[in-house]
């Protein structure tokens, strides 16, 4: 079902134009939780550069906990302290509230209600709840820090410096939460996003650079090792 899950937000977001966030600070999606990260911020640049500050961040994650007060409604509008919109779409368990989704769109409230009711049936299918304190906090900006830096060479050590926190506290936290390591997270987050880039018929050398690699051929050996084909042949096969 998670696996499903994951298909239709890609579905949401390349065929729709919906990039749905899924936010769900007491809740864990346990053996797979990493399969979620990507989904667990809002990724527009707006909002990767907000959360950069930890003092907006921290105003982010008020706005998150006043939006879980309010879901008691199918799907309601809200607007976040800088003036962003979203349908917000609650993730319940019987009476449980297990997360919600957030969508920024132009679409009828009903088209919306449409799209995303079923991703929230899906995911209150694999959402546990586990409460995770205020660790959750720093996971989150953690996972802002690398989606907001992907076209930079990003280290541990610079994500736990702007994370005002050491590199050890952000790796234990986040392989405890994702079930991976940082670097490898990055790597891969790196690897979608080169993906995506391909696909829109990007150079090679010019992908290469918008994922933060500064050598365009150690970019197609990491793609190589990762997709087992090399940039220029996986961009011939999308077309």
């Amino acid at each position: 079902m998670l696996q499903d899950a994951i298909k239709y937000l890609e579905y949401l977001e390349n065929v729709c134009g919906l990039s749905v966030s899924i936010h769900t600070p007491t809740a864990n999606a346990d053996p797979v939780i990493d399969s979620m990260a990507p989904y667990n911020i809002h990724r527009s640049p707006f909002c990767l550069s907000v959360k950069e500050s930890v003092h907006r961040h921290r105003q982010c994650l008020a706005h998150q906990q006043q939006v879980r007060k309010k879901c008691t409604e199918p799907v309601f509008c809200v607007t976040c302290p800088f003036g962003v919109g979203e349908y917000i779409v609650p993730i319940c368990r019987e009476e449980a509230l297990l997360g919600y989704l957030a969508v920024s769109t132009q679409e009828r409230e009903q088209t919306v209600r449409t799209l995303l009711r079923p991703l929230a049936a899906m995911l209150s299918l694999v959402l546990e709840p586990s409460p995770h304190g205020e660790n959750n906090d720093l996971y989150q900006h953690i996972l802002a820090v690398i989606h907001g830096n992907l076209d930079k060479k990003l280290t541990i050590e610079q994500v736990a410096q702007q994370c005002y926190c050491s590199a050890s506290m952000v790796s234990h936290l986040f392989k405890s939460r994702s079930g991976t390591t940082v670097n490898r997270y990055i790597t891969e987050q790196k690897m979608r996003k080169a993906k995506q880039l391909l696909e829109q018929g990007r150079g090679i050398s010019e992908t290469a650079q918008l994922c933060g690699y500064e050598d365009a051929n150690y970019f197609i050996s990491v793609f190589k090792r990762r997709f087992g084909l090399p940039p220029m042949r996986y961009q011939k096969s999308s077309r």
